[in-house]
């Protein structure tokens, strides 16, 4: 393949996976309210959704591997080396490829900062319940509910 032919399938490949990661910030957005809303069936459907989306992920990231393969060798660099700005800086910028560099860097710090926040809110909730069944159990530290439960005689 070509310069042009490896830059214009670089670019499809960019625009994909910037629609995933859209996707991907819609499922967590969607994780979130239902986990505020404390509406499990959503939850899981959202789960689920997810987990659909990042097997696709896997897909588009074994594609873009094949990608800059194929710069490696056009370019005589190790592929390990290589990056949408290596890429850019041998082609001379491509206003295009430029602009959904950016896109996707800004798309991928939104993902990032939005799932840590899932993460956080997932975490207190897990620990609001842990205490709450502490209390009802009467146990005085949390942790120790996952140490098991007591024997108790039934003939009794």
């Amino acid at each position: 393949m070509n310069q042009q032919s490896l830059i214009n399938a670089l670019e499809a490949w960019g625009q994909e996976e910037l629609a995933g990661q859209r996707r991907i910030l819609g499922h967590i957005q969607r994780q979130e309210e239902a986990l505020v809303a404390n509406r499990s069936g959503e939850l899981l459907a959202a789960c689920q959704d997810l987990d659909r989306e990042l097997r696709t992920q896997m897909e588009r990231h074994a594609r873009r591997s094949k990608l800059f393969a194929q710069f490696a060798a056009l370019y005589r660099a190790d592929e390990r080396a290589l990056s949408m700005s290596s890429i850019l800086e041998r082609a001379g910028h491509p206003p295009r490829l430029s602009q959904l560099r950016d896109d996707l860097r800004r798309s991928s710090a939104t993902l990032v900062r939005r799932n840590r926040r899932f993460a956080a809110l997932a975490g207190a909730q897990r620990k609001l319940i842990e205490e709450i069944v502490a209390e009802l159990l009467n146990q005085q530290d949390p942790k120790a509910l996952g140490e098991g439960g007591q024997l108790v005689n039934a003939e009794a």
